[in-house]
């Protein structure tokens, strides 16, 4: 009969049998292992999600930019007579806008005088320098243009009369004051005479009319904004 195992023997057999990693219950999974595994979830699970973040509605809305654009437009284009309540007499009545005379235009702005020339040397060979009609004009309500010299008066613009002897159109041409409505009078102009609104220093200076900026007028003026 086979002779039984010392006990020497055993804790070799089992001294063995730990060393290969052989746990009870048959698992043979590394403790570290699985340490590491739920190691790997818990920090999967610890990040912020994105409904954490700042959301777009808690950002400055562009409504109010728009308003406000809005009302600065209206503004540059009100013409509000922020002058006398009976009109105004002066750009002084009016600052920083324009006190602009009785006109039949209707101005939301009214438009400084920009002279193109000043003489036809100013002008390309074959033109000449005239006045010429500034809608919504700031001051005098004339500017200066380089234009063909004329032969006949179907030559000009704005209802113009071609001067034969100058060759340059002219708006209004007259031989005296009687050719004039009042508060103009025939005063030498580019290219010949012309009705021009009469200068003046004070009210007595113009016929029934009042002097606005050193020029006559039918009444008082209306504060506009200059362009």
């Amino acid at each position: 009969m086979p002779s039984s195992p010392t006990l020497p023997g055993l804790a070799l057999v089992a001294g063995w049998l730990l060393g290969c990693g052989v746990r009870p219950g048959g698992s043979t999974t590394d403790v570290g292992e699985t340490t590491a595994s739920e190691g790997t979830t818990s920090t999967t699970g610890a990040m912020p999600t994105t409904g954490d973040a700042p959301t777009t509605g808690d950002a400055p809305t562009t409504g109010t930019g728009t308003t406000t654009t809005a009302a600065t437009t209206s503004a540059a284009t009100t013409t509000a007579d922020t002058g006398a309540a009976d009109g105004c007499l002066g750009d002084a009545d009016c600052a920083p806008a324009q006190c602009v005379g009785p006109t039949d235009e209707t101005c939301s702005e009214c438009l400084p005088t920009m002279l193109q020339c000043a003489s036809d040397f100013d002008c390309a060979a074959g033109d000449v320098c005239i006045d010429f009609p500034s809608a919504c004009g700031c001051d005098i309500g004339f500017t200066t243009v380089c234009d063909h010299e004329c032969t006949t008066s179907a030559d000009c613009d704005a209802g113009g009369v071609c001067n034969l002897e100058t060759g340059h159109c002219l708006i209004d041409p007259c031989v005296d004051d009687a050719d004039c409505a009042p508060q103009f009078a025939c005063v030498p102009v580019l290219g010949g005479d012309a009705c021009r609104r009469r200068s003046c220093e004070a009210d007595g200076d113009c016929a029934d009319g009042v002097c606005i900026d050193e020029l006559c007028h039918t009444g008082p003026g209306t504060c506009i904004p200059e362009v």
